[in-house]
């Protein structure tokens, strides 16, 4: 039997499921709502983000680039580089990743 992908309407309607998302990310976002904000110095997203990063890539060194926008993670050794570039929204830091240079292989 092939696969078969099934749509079932939600109830109410779509609008109403997605009203009832908005309000529920907007609950937790504090001032600004839902409105996605970026990492930067000074701010408590970038405090957020720092700590977070630090947090998944312990014994790393971690710089902010501000030029690019991003964390410049690096393994103790040197071999492993990562960008990491991050955004505040509803309350929630999310953290995004570009593995930059591995050993044997350098991207930049």
């Amino acid at each position: 039997m092939p696969n078969t992908l099934i749509k079932d309407p939600l109830i109410g309607g779509t609008g109403s499921g997605n009203g009832g998302g908005s309000s529920g990310s907007s609950d937790g976002g504090g001032p600004g709502g839902s409105a996605v904000v970026p990492a930067t110095p000074g701010s408590a997203c970038y405090a957020s983000a720092f700590e977070r990063v630090v947090e998944q890539w312990p014994l790393h060194e971690v710089v902010y680039v501000e030029s690019g926008g991003y964390f410049r993670v690096t393994d103790p050794g040197g071999d492993y580089v990562y960008h990491v570039t991050a955004q505040c929204s509803g309350g929630y830091v999310s953290l995004t990743y570009e593995t930059v240079q591995i050993p044997g292989i350098q991207n930049g």
